[in-house]
């Protein structure tokens, strides 16, 4: 399984447990986050 494939079931996860809080968050967040784990280039 790839690195985006975990992050991605990990986001779908907490989106299930989490909901709305969560979009909120990763609204805010989330961009900045991918930026930080997506390798250069």
């Amino acid at each position: 399984m790839s690195r985006r494939a975990d992050l991605t079931g990990a986001y779908l996860t907490g989106a299930y447990l989490f909901g709305a809080d969560l979009e909120a968050w990763f609204a805010e967040r989330g961009a900045e986050h991918i930026q930080v784990l997506r390798p250069a280039g």
